[in-house]
């Protein structure tokens, strides 16, 4: 029984680190050598715990709600080896652990511990971002006391849970207005119920349900009145891709044979697209979804088009696609440098080998396909795209990092957009080829100064 008196291990205990490397000297085989260790480094967590030193420090150790030990009370050996004991054998581990007479207080708060570490890395740092800035809000408005552990089978009173849930709609409300945006609030809001429940052990004011959302998620989202959701695809603080950027940048996409970039740059320009519409962003290509090389027609026949159809798939403004298939956005086919209709031709020309004044083989393009494929024949990425003009800016064309970090993806459609407007095509054209439903076309309008040099020369003139 000599085992039977072995003590908690005091703190500070082997390191984690110190104890992988003990491991790695000392590899155990059998699952009973695996066992022991890792009732070795349980007993040891376990005593940090009961010492007041456990790992969730970073959110604050949980509340213990327990019905709690007697205090001071030291039970039997008789009992410590009954309890410790397994197939015959006192496990000095256990024993050290229930002869302290604390085991469901300390138990009860090692076991909180632990369930904190279940969150991601990077969840506990959200975590911890909004429980901080949670903190500092219940400190201004004197409301320390809302965090505490709830015993036994306490019930939070209706009006507790009702007080809680106004209060989190009002520190949502402050976050707004700092500059936070309304979905990253509601994220808070959410980070801070799990951290509240974890800690003390029951729900913080009223959850809403797979129906409706609860009434602090609800208060902030009715804000959105004076706080408006940006439109991310709008990008607005991109500079346009002008006429003579995008002949530099095609010229720069042909001399080193990326014909397939240098055409979805040239579309995206003219047929105003997103560029996420015509290449890859995430995931695997889907012919549902991305444009395929079956989704380009040229009319009235190949050899003889005048113009091309594209049928993109689903997109901001067309989510379930039924515009888009019913009416496909027209090109013209010229012979101009920078035609979109006329780059889709040479390329479709290029990939099936189509000689000249022939049709092109109706077995030839494929649904499965990708229009815009890299040099692996995989679907092209906006990220290559992105990476490309930014370096030939850079390179070619005498751009600082800084300068060229201005320009994106959108930018062909912000370019496109502006160059369209100052040549005086109608809005209501404007927003058929773009695909607008709104007054959105707004944010992509670059003003240009002697625009508005000859339009107010011409308010002084007498012969208008």
């Amino acid at each position: 029984m000599a085992n039977l008196h072995t003590t908690l291990p005091s703190y500070p205990a082997t390191h984690i680190n110190q104890f992988h490397a003990d491991a790695r000297r000392h590899l155990p085989v059998t699952r009973k050598e695996m066992h022991a260790a890792g009732r070795m480094r349980l007993h040891e967590a376990y005593g940090r715990s009961a010492a007041g030193i456990g790992r969730s420090s970073v959110l604050g150790r949980p509340v213990a709600y327990t019905y709690g030990s007697v205090p001071g009370y030291v039970p039997s050996e008789a009992a410590v080896a009954a309890a410790s004991t397994y197939r015959g054998k006192v496990q000095p581990q256990v024993a050290a652990m229930l002869r302290d007479g604390r085991i469901l207080d300390h138990g009860t708060s090692f076991l909180q511990d632990q369930s904190g570490m279940r969150w991601a890395v990077g969840t506990q740092k959200n975590k911890l971002t909004a429980v901080n800035q949670f903190k500092a809000f219940l400190d201004t408005a004197g409301l320390t006391c809302i965090i505490r552990a709830f015993d036994g089978d306490e019930v939070k009173p209706l009006g507790a849970a009702k007080r809680e849930e106004n209060l989190l709609g009002v520190f949502g409300m402050t976050r707004v207005m700092a500059g936070l945006a309304i979905p990253t609030v509601e994220s808070y809001i959410a980070l801070i119920r799990t951290w509240y429940e974890w800690k003390c052990g029951a729900p913080l004011g009223i959850k809403g349900t797979d129906r409706a959302c609860g009434g602090a998620v609800s208060a902030v989202r009715s804000l959105r009145e004076y706080f408006p959701p940006k439109d991310p695809t709008a990008d607005v603080g991109r500079s346009p891709v002008t006429l003579e950027i995008l002949k530099a940048l095609v010229l720069a996409a042909l001399a080193v044979g990326k014909i397939d970039l240098a055409t979805a740059m040239v579309l995206a320009f003219n047929g105003l697209y997103r560029m996420g519409e015509l290449t890859a962003t995430t995931g695997a290509f889907d012919f549902q979804v991305h444009l395929a090389e079956t989704d380009i027609t040229f009319l009235p026949s190949f050899e003889a088009a005048t113009e091309v159809s594209i049928r993109i798939g689903a997109s901001k403004a067309d989510q379930d696609g039924e515009t888009a298939r019913h009416h496909p956005r027209v090109l013209p086919v010229t012979k101009d440098f920078l035609s979109a209709g006329r780059w889709l031709k040479i390329l479709f020309t290029k990939r099936f080998a189509v000689g000249a004044h022939q049709s092109l083989p109706l077995t030839a393009v494929s649904k499965y396909k990708p229009l815009f494929q890299d040099a692996q024949g995989h679907h092209l990425k906006e990220s290559a795209v992105l990476a490309f003009v930014r370096r030939v800016l850079v390179k070619d064309n005498g751009y600082s990092k800084s300068a060229a970090a201005n320009f994106g993806t959108h930018s062909f459609r912000i370019g496109g957009f502006t160059r369209y407007f100052h040549l005086g095509t109608p809005i209501e054209v404007l927003k058929r080829i773009g695909g607008w439903s709104s007054d959105a076309w707004k944010a992509y309008l670059r003003f240009q100064r002697a625009n508005g040099m000859k339009f107010s020369a011409r308010m002084c003139c007498e012969d208008v």
